[in-house]
């Protein structure tokens, strides 16, 4: 007959350091029959069963044992038991406890005893430690069967217990038994010392490897969460709310933090941030007010759940796991409704969304509001569509200090917000949207009857031009690159350059873009511009195509995460030819890409790791040139490379790889080097290519061009004429 419980012991405690713990759950049980012993310990360790032979415990080994994962895992692949139970040496169970958790397991309603233990369950029992944790795995079997393991086997020990507890709680399998009391004598709650088992649990290393697994799991190449904070309280008003939300996070690693303030408005920066996914600083061009910054930062993010930060808006401990308790699929359309300590909680104050939700509409708030009232629409919508969930009762609550609460003081920022105009505005545009079934945006505008919104101002598109000549041609290009821009709504700005030696030539023009246009208002000289998004760079021997121009904008506009942008051309090297970009070696040395890397991922533009390029044409945010800096053009030396230094644009990569900075690479940026045009290679296709193939050659090569029809009797002559006859 199978036991009921199994109780899966990992343990370096060798040889009996591991045996107060197991004689405690032998002795503090009712019926010792129901249970199996399962001890993992690495190969080849000592081990005593002496005093508590009554247990007659399995042994498991693993090769060696870098954390308790591992150990947990295969001790519970070698149970039998219908109730698995991951043993510590630190952990200790109440009286009684297989009574107890039995009796728990027996509670489910209208379910026979039988049934009851083959369901999926977990069970929350109190560890005296940290409360919002599953910290010791109790689970049936049916709940280990689905996934296979204890704990993912991606963790080596410390952050499993936070994916087994999101992930619990998210399937709706927790049982709570919290009135249990199953005494976990950590270090961490001063009941013990620490050791040297304790510091392999609790090394860099199982840190490192358990935040980035988490991260990973959850975010699947993403930040989990985006905090989009909206400020007017500059320079340093903002700081506080944001190290509340980041302090009281349990996984900084999984945020994205995008700021938000009013272009012009002199702001601080976040000193020193803790390990966090990114730190973004973005302007509001738009009206000042809270909803085109909020706006405006949701553009700006890319994480799979969004949260309105402001400066009077505070987070419980650990926030960023009790919502993904609650949140079903980060994949689907949720928002999550929570307590902020307001007399009424009839409004969602602040809007916690998915971003599958936030796509649907591609705004967080109506953008026809200037604060009052937007939130009325945000909560009726998010009601209509069936997609909000209510935890204002289920989680703790988010404290929102607020003058009409009497918890904050009232000051300017407050009185502007308040304004009269505000809530006129807000109860017209609310009243509005109530009448037209709160439309989406692209059909909700009557033009007869609304009032448009008064466009943004254009941004601009900084070109850097270096050279020695510039053809008439090639001009005719830039230009045609300037009307596409203006189309965009792009201001077109040309800074050309001399070419005395190259680097030069672009330590200065860079210098020039970061002076007149760089984006921090409190360093800009002479009317500096914080609107200027983008710097194209373009040399005038290469031609770039108009829709690769666009195709590149509306990537940039698209992605946030892409912080530089690369097309290639041919190059001959060697007597052979290859793309202008590829990827570093250790050694700074250079992998070129053939026309089969080039293609590899197939024609989207897609992320290169260590990416080295030329420079024949190169699109990048105005804040990645800030970050690297106008003499990252500076050869760096290098005995490995062909002339004992890296050329200057490959020097500017490699200070970007050093940075951290993304760089894409687009398949289908083929740039035309107007020196080198005539003796390109071209792709050669068998006459049955597919279509899709074909396709992708006309992208690179350009369309064959049509010779004109030739009428064969122009060139036909009678036998009696001469030579003579057709001379002038």
């Amino acid at each position: 007959m199978k036991p009921i419980f199994s109780l899966c012991h990992t343990t370096a405690r060798t040889p009996d350091g591991w045996q107060d713990a197991a004689q405690a759950w032998f002795d503090r049980c009712d019926d010792p029959k129901r249970c199996e012993y399962i001890l993992c310990m690495p190969e080849n360790a000592d081990w005593s069963i002496g005093r508590i032979s009554p247990w007659k415990p399995r042994r498991v080994t693993i090769s060696t044992r870098d954390g308790s994962v591992k150990g947990w895992n295969a001790a519970a692949a070698a149970s039998t038991g219908q109730v698995i139970i991951g043993v510590a040496d630190d952990w200790y169970p109440c009286e009684h406890w297989d009574t107890e958790l039995l009796n728990v397991l027996y509670q489910a309603p209208a379910l026979p005893p039988l049934e009851c233990l083959s369901r999926e369950a977990v069970i929350d029992v109190d560890t005296g430690g940290d409360p919002h944790l599953l910290t010791h795995c109790i689970l049936t079997r049916k709940r280990y069967e689905k996934f296979g393991y204890l704990h993912h086997p991606d963790y080596l020990g410390v952050v499993a217990d936070d994916e087994f507890t999101v992930q619990s709680f998210r399937d709706g399998v927790v049982v709570d038994a919290r009135h249990l009391l199953f005494e976990h004598k950590h270090f961490s709650y001063g009941k013990a010392e620490k050791d040297s088992v304790y510091e392999i649990e609790q090394s860099a290393e199982s840190w490192a490897v358990g935040r980035e697994a988490f991260a990973r799991h959850f975010g699947k190449g993403k930040p989990i969460f985006s905090l989009i904070h909206a400020t007017a309280r500059g320079p340093h008003g903002w700081e506080a709310a944001a190290n509340s939300w980041l302090e009281n996070a349990a996984h900084t690693a999984a945020i994205e933090y995008v700021l938000c303030s009013d272009e012009g408005e002199p702001i601080s920066q976040l000193i020193s941030p803790p390990n966090i996914y990114d730190f973004k600083h973005v302007y509001n061009h738009g009206r000042r007010c809270a909803v085109d910054a909020w706006n405006a930062a949701a553009g700006a993010s890319t994480g799979r759940f969004i949260i309105t930060v402001a400066d009077d808006w505070t987070p419980p401990k650990n926030w960023d796991l009790e919502l993904l308790k609650v949140i079903p699929n980060l994949e689907k359309e949720y928002v999550v409704w929570v307590a902020t300590g307001a007399p009424s909680e009839a409004v969602m104050f602040f809007s916690l969304l998915t971003r599958p939700y936030y796509e649907r509409y591609g705004y967080v708030f109506y953008p026809e509001y200037i604060g009052m009232c937007a939130d009325n629409d945000f909560t009726e919508v998010a009601l209509r569509d069936g997609v909000v969930i209510d935890c204002r009762k289920r989680l703790p609550v988010f404290p929102h200090a607020h003058p009409e609460y009497g918890t904050a003081p009232t000051d300017e920022i407050y009185k502007r917000q308040h304004r009269s105009e505000a809530w006129r505005t807000g109860e017209a545009v609310y009243n509005r949207r109530v009448a037209s079934g709160f439309k989406p945006l692209k059909t909700a505008i009557d033009p007869w009857t609304d009032v448009p919104r008064q466009p943004a101002p254009r941004r601009r598109i900084v070109a850097c031009l270096p050279g020695e000549t510039f053809h008439r041609d090639w001009l005719n290009g830039v230009f045609s690159l300037q009307n596409l821009f203006g189309h965009l709504g792009f201001d077109f700005t040309a800074l050309l350059g001399y070419d005395t030696h190259a680097h030069v030539t672009r330590i200065a023009i860079s210098e020039s873009v970061l002076k007149f246009y760089g984006g921090d208002p409190r360093t800009k000289f002479y009317g500096g511009d914080p609107r200027t998004p983008y710097v194209l760079w373009l040399d005038d021997d290469n031609v770039m195509p108009v829709e690769t121009a666009q195709r590149w904008i509306e990537f940039m506009e698209a992605n946030p995460q892409c912080d530089v942008l690369v097309g290639w051309c041919w190059l001959p090297r060697q007597e052979q030819w290859h793309a202008s970009v590829g990827t570093f070696n250790e050694d700074g040395t250079v992998n070129y890409f053939t026309l089969a890397d080039v293609f590899k991922g197939g024609t989207a533009i897609r992320p290169v790791q260590d990416l080295g390029s030329g420079f024949p044409c190169v699109l990048m945010r105005r804040e990645a040139l800030e970050t690297v800096g106008a003499r990252a053009f500076t050869p760096i030396p290098n005995e490995h490379a062909e002339y004992g230094y890296m050329g200057e644009d490959f020097s500017f990569f490699w200070r970007c790889k050093e940075k951290g900075l993304r760089c894409y690479f687009d398949p289908l940026g083929k740039i035309a080097h107007m020196k080198t045009l005539c003796q390109e290679p071209t792709m050669l296709l068998k006459a049955d290519a597919p279509a899709e193939i074909q396709q992708m050659a006309e992208r690179v090569n350009g369309k064959p061009v049509a010779l004109p029809e030739i009428d064969a009797s122009d060139y036909e002559c009678d036998a009696s004429d001469s030579l003579e006859a057709h001379m002038p």
